[in-house]
């Protein structure tokens, strides 16, 4: 009677469940890249006027009519974004059995932010422009844009890629339990007395 117990609580457990568990590496990485986007996200968010000085370097709006409204939307959605993939990162990387899908949407938006950058980094040096501060971490942190920074982001792009990789293998939690079940179960049809029919007959 105890043991039927068990399993079903272990049985309905698994249904209701939908967490998965991130390998020790993928935790390692999703947790570093986590605290990367975020401190960019705040290196443009403490220095709003400054960011957008910096990226108006870039000349990227040049042509639209917009200007620096355009520019100002431009810096604020990739701040908000920076931080989203940021903090997702960071849940997959720290909580002890994240939701898959919100680990990774993080990811996902990362890999996109980290693609444009090494995209928009490109097309700078591409067109020789001097740029004092390819813009990382706002006004912080300031780095002069040269090969050196496709590098760093490259690397970013790899680990990133990686994580993605890893994340469609993750262990669903409920598959220790569901082994757990399915060894009691083994364990109770083995090893039962031989006079246990006479008591658990219908």
């Amino acid at each position: 009677m105890r043991l039927a117990l068990v399993l079903q609580m272990l049985e309905r457990r698994r249904s209701s469940s939908v967490s998965f568990v991130p390998t020790r590496s993928a935790r390692w990485g999703l947790t570093a890249l986590g605290l990367l986007f975020v401190a960019q996200g705040l290196g443009k968010a403490v220095d709003p006027d400054g960011y957008l000085a910096s990226l108006d370097a870039f000349h990227l709006l040049r042509p639209a009519a917009l200007g620096p409204l355009s520019l100002g939307a431009l810096g604020l959605a990739w701040t908000v974004l920076e931080l989203l993939a940021g903090v997702a990162m960071l849940y997959g990387g720290l909580a002890r059995a994240p939701a898959k899908q919100l680990a990774q949407s993080g990811i996902t938006l990362a890999l996109g932010l980290s693609v444009a950058y090494l995209v928009l980094d490109a097309g700078a040096l591409a067109r020789h422009l001097p740029i004092a501060n390819c813009t990382c971490f706002g006004t912080f942190v300031a780095q002069r844009l040269s090969p050196v920074v496709l590098l760093e982001e490259a690397v970013v792009i790899a680990v990133l890629g990686w994580l993605f990789a890893s994340s469609m293998r993750w262990r669903n939690e409920n598959d220790a339990q569901a082994e757990a079940a399915r060894r009691l179960r083994h364990h109770a049809h083995h090893h039962r007395s031989p006079f246990a029919a006479w008591f658990t007959a219908p």
